[in-house]
């Protein structure tokens, strides 16, 4: 029998249901996947349209290992140079690089308790020693505790902002000051995988601003998010061209689709159907935020495109309340462990459909409470 590292077999199974699956179990004709974190809004009607022109693609012919459109494109978002890009096959790939590139066997990272899992796992998986720092108790992050537990062995901190599951995040001011505290001999990973859905007036839209002054900062972006391209598996890093030079020596090359780029390419030039979607979701968020207040749900207002529902105190356990959405209401929601549910932001028939399930969900319960 083939050993396997003990680094792989501690780690949890990623267990993500299909969706098929699901539909098929309980006899649903689709289910209204809310546990994702995908833009249920869509993408822009031109990603289609390009695709359509591009119909003949070449299959046979690798992708471009430096697609300048897409660079470009990238480079004026946000002000920074092609040399400052990388371009994976999704920011996962980058995730999972970081550690194979910076860390060696007694490095150390940090991270937070309550965020994206995969940044703890991959340096896991390395065997370096992780880190992780718990939460101030309104979920937001606790930025002295993880400047205090650095040590000489500390490599990475990982930030995700906004933050996910909870939707919480690091304002200007505060990350700005953090990050001048930080040591420059450790790497900054800011993942701001959602930051195109904030609308906070001191939520840091700027932060590719930092890797000009700072060589020890890498920026991890999607195409699977705001643009709604989580099924072509694209995503991006911005940092300094030492940093990202570092990186695509180790990267597997041409792992880029050329549908990927075409699809993000188009996306991100089409600014005006993105503002007005945003628009959408930041409407739909504000009237599940009213629902949920009436129905006296405990929840945290997010930056995100996804809302976390506090549910430790409730006398109900989240599988029950997921379950009958699922069964009764064809809704998947995502479980976060035994504390909350993070439910994604709809469109608003489906939001609809969300509050009428966890109504009748509620009412059951109060029923059965009664007698």
């Amino acid at each position: 029998m083939i050993k396997i590292k003990k680094e792989i077999i501690n780690l949890t199974d990623h267990n993500i249901p299909s969706m098929n699956e699901l539909e098929k179990k309980h006899n649903i004709k689709r289910i209204i996947k809310m546990n994702y974190n995908e833009n249920l809004f869509g993408c822009s009607p031109k990603v289609n349209e390009w695709i359509k022109v591009k119909n003949d693609i070449k299959g046979f012919i690798y992708p471009d290992m430096k697609p300048k459109k897409l660079l470009d494109s990238i480079s004026k978002y946000w002000n920074v140079n092609n040399d400052n890009i990388m371009i994976a096959n999704g920011s996962d790939a980058i995730i999972d690089l970081i550690p194979r590139v910076f860390l060696d066997e007694k490095d150390e990272v940090i991270v937070t308790d309550l965020t994206y899992g995969r940044h703890a796992n991959t340096a896991k998986i390395t065997g370096n020693k992780v880190n992780i720092i718990k939460q101030l108790e309104d979920y937001n992050y606790d930025l002295n505790s993880i400047l205090n537990a650095i040590n000489s062995n500390t490599k990475i901190i990982y930030i995700t902002n906004p933050n996910m599951p909870t939707g919480t995040y690091i304002n200007q001011k505060e990350l700005y000051d953090f990050v001048e505290k930080v040591p420059k001999n450790i790497l900054l990973v800011i993942d701001e995988a959602y930051c195109e859905f904030a609308n906070a007036n001191d939520f840091p839209y700027k932060t590719s601003e930092l890797i000009k002054t700072h060589d020890n900062i890498l920026i991890l972006h999607t195409f699977s998010k705001f643009f709604g391209l989580s099924g072509f598996r694209i995503g991006y890093a911005l940092s300094s061209k030492y940093l990202i030079d570092a990186m695509k020596k180790t990267y597997q090359p041409l792992s880029t689709n050329k549908y990927a780029i075409y699809a993000a390419t188009a996306a991100i030039n089409d600014r005006q159907w993105y503002s007005d979607m945003k628009a959408k979701a930041i409407s739909e968020k504000e009237y599940l935020y009213n629902e949920f207040a009436k129905l006296n749900l405990n929840f945290i207002k997010s930056q995100g495109n996804y809302i976390f529902l506090i549910t430790k105190e409730e006398k109900w356990e989240n599988h029950e309340l997921r379950m009958f959405l699922l069964v009764n209401y064809s809704i998947c929601i995502r479980n976060v462990r035994t504390i909350g549910l993070r439910l994604t932001i709809g469109n608003h028939k489906q939001n609809q459909i969300l509050i009428s399930g966890i109504k009748a969900f509620l009412n059951k319960e109060s029923e059965k409470n009664v007698k």
